[in-house]
C-alpha cells in the first residue's frame, strides 16, 4: 500500500509539475506585456505575476490530480460505502465544523507567540479577496475536490483496502499538514509548529469522515464546509 501510495502522488506531482511548468513558460514569453501584470508591476514583473498565473497554477494541480486518477483508477481498491446518505450526510457536517473547532480552538494560543499568527497561504487569500468569485471557485471548490481526490479517494483508499486504514490516516494526515505548511518562512517555530499541527488535525478529521463512511463526496463537503466558512470571514473582515 505505502508504494502504491507513492505511486500515485509520485504521478500527481508529476503530472502537476509539468503543467505548472507550461504556464511558466508560457508566462515568460508574455512577460514584456506590461499591460498583463498587475497595476503598479515593474517592467520586468519583478512585484508579481497576474492573478491569472496562480489560477493557472491551481489548475495545473487540478489537472495533475484528475490526470493521476484517471491513469490509477483501474489499480485502486473498492472503498466500501457505509451506513446511510443521511448519515453520512451528518458526518460531513460534523467533519467540516470539526475542522472550524480546530482553528478557534488554536486563536487562544496566539497570545502566546511572538510572530504573525496565521497560515502560509494566509497573503495569498488576502489578495483573492479583491476577486470574491475566484476565491470561492478556488477555496471553496477546486480545493476540496482536489486535495480530497488525492489525499482521501487516492492515498487513504490504498490502505484502507489493504487493511491498515490506521496507518493511512496518519500518513495522510501528515502529508496534507506539510502540503499546506511547507516551510516557517518569516514565523518563528512555535508559530509553524501550531499551524502544522492544525492542519494535521484537519487531515486527520477529514480522513476519518472518509473511513466512516466510504464516500468521496463526504470529505469534500466537509473541507468545502470548513473553507466556506473562512471564506465569508475573510470577505466580512
Amino acid at each position: 500500500a505505502t508504494l502504491a501510495m507513492l505511486a500515485d502522488l509520485g504521478l500527481v506531482v508529476a503530472f502537476a509539475v509539468g503543467l505548472a511548468l507550461l504556464v511558466a513558460v508560457v508566462a515568460h514569453a508574455i512577460e514584456a506585456d506590461q499591460s498583463l501584470f498587475s497595476p503598479g508591476a515593474d517592467r520586468d514583473g519583478s512585484r508579481g505575476l497576474p492573478p491569472w498565473v496562480g489560477v493557472a497554477l491551481l489548475a495545473a494541480t487540478f489537472l495533475g490530480a484528475a490526470a493521476a486518477w484517471w491513469f490509477r483508477r483501474s489499480t485502486l481498491p473498492c472503498m466500501p460505502v457505509r451506513g446511510s446518505a443521511l448519515r453520512a450526510t451528518g458526518v460531513a457536517l460534523a467533519c467540516g465544523m470539526a475542522m472550524l473547532a480546530l482553528s478557534l480552538l488554536a486563536i487562544p494560543l496566539r497570545s502566546g507567540l511572538d510572530a504573525a499568527f496565521e497560515p502560509s497561504n494566509e497573503a495569498g487569500l488576502r489578495v483573492l479577496a479583491a476577486h470574491p468569485v475566484a476565491l470561492v471557485l478556488l477555496v471553496v471548490l477546486v480545493a476540496p475536490l482536489v486535495e480530497e481526490l488525492v489525499f482521501r479517494h487516492m492515498l487513504l483508499r490504498r490502505f484502507v483496502g489493504a487493511g491498515r486504514p490506521w496507518l493511512g490516516l496518519i500518513l495522510t494526515s501528515l502529508l496534507f499538514g506539510f502540503i499546506h505548511e511547507t516551510s516557517i518562512g518569516d514565523r518563528d517555530p512555535a508559530t509553524y509548529l501550531l499551524m502544522l499541527g492544525l492542519y494535521i488535525a484537519m487531515g486527520a478529521a477529514l480522513g476519518l469522515a472518509y473511513i466512516v463512511t466510504g464516500r468521496y463526496w463526504v470529505a469534500v463537503a466537509g473541507h468545502a464546509l470548513n473553507n466556506g466558512i473562512g471564506v465569508i470571514g475573510l470577505l466580512a473582515a
